[in-house]
């Protein structure tokens, strides 16, 4: 990526590294097993079945041009017709060998550390591609396996953080809970004052008020709220939940909602 960055250095090292992973993952993507090869499998068990006993089997390789030859010969509909069985058959197989349980102990240890490398590299360039967290954790299932239990995590630093909670508990993200919603309420009600102050211009008022917004702000300057987000327009310390309080605080960092100062017709007319 880097060295793509220094041949092209309006493209970021980031984005480079993105659209590598990207088309690694779906190089590497799996095919579905199809008619030709489903085909093949039935002429190959047909054909070695005439060899006579105590005959070597033919490999596939030396009756790859017989195959094919009456595979051309086929219409659409004989095609699917002969490979309709042995392709349910070969996809059985395929998703067996997938997530099947082995029998043997030591067969299943080894597929285990073998697939989890696999999949610990496939967690590895998620993260690369999207910034994703992980933590895995394989255990035994069973007494007769042997293989340790199995810990990945991405950040590294991860299992630190899993320890802070065990130790802190449910107690202590409660906590933390309510001091992110009170600087939540604070930050919001602190920016809507200044948006006031803002819309006011060298008029002055001394505080923010809801519920008598219109008595004390819109009949004495000709003030009103537009696309005020929620249901009920109330002080932010009286909203109760995390969602509507991003949703407020969004709204008004992004301009939908606002004080407007009427004129002198549109107040007249209010």
């Amino acid at each position: 990526a880097e060295e793509i960055h220094e041949r092209f250095p309006k493209m970021a090292v980031e984005l480079i590294l993105t659209d590598i992973f990207q088309s690694e993952r779906l190089q590497s993507a799996t095919k579905d097993v199809g008619r030709y090869s489903a085909f093949v499998s039935l002429e190959s068990k047909r054909l070695n079945a005439e060899v006579p006993e105590g005959q070597p089997r033919r490999k596939v390789h030396e009756m790859s041009s017989e195959i094919a030859a009456k595979w051309r010969e086929l219409s659409e509909a004989e095609k699917n017709e002969a490979t309709k069985e042995e392709l349910a058959h070969l996809r059985d197989r395929r998703a067996n060998k997938e997530i099947g349980e082995h029998q043997v102990p030591a067969a299943a240890a080894q597929d285990t550390l073998l697939t989890l490398e696999r999949v610990k590299e496939n967690l590895r360039r998620l993260t690369a591609r999207t910034g994703d967290e992980h933590l895995l954790i394989t255990t035994r299932g069973t007494s007769k396996i042997f293989h340790k239990p199995y810990i990945y995590t991405i950040p590294v630093d991860m299992g630190y953080r899993m320890d802070a909670f065990m130790v802190s508990g449910v107690e202590g993200l409660a906590r933390t809970q309510v001091q992110v919603l009170m600087q939540l309420k604070k930050d919001i009600s602190q920016l809507i004052f200044r948006k006031l102050q803002e819309c006011m211009g060298k008029t002055k008022v001394g505080r923010m008020v809801y519920r008598s917004f219109v008595e004390q702000i819109t009949r004495r300057y000709g003030v009103v709220v537009k696309n005020w987000p929620l249901r009920e327009f109330k002080n932010p310390s009286s909203i109760g939940t995390k969602t509507e309080l991003e949703l407020l605080l969004s709204s008004w960092n992004t301009d939908a909602t606002y004080f407007y100062r009427m004129t002198s017709l549109e107040f007249g007319d209010w």
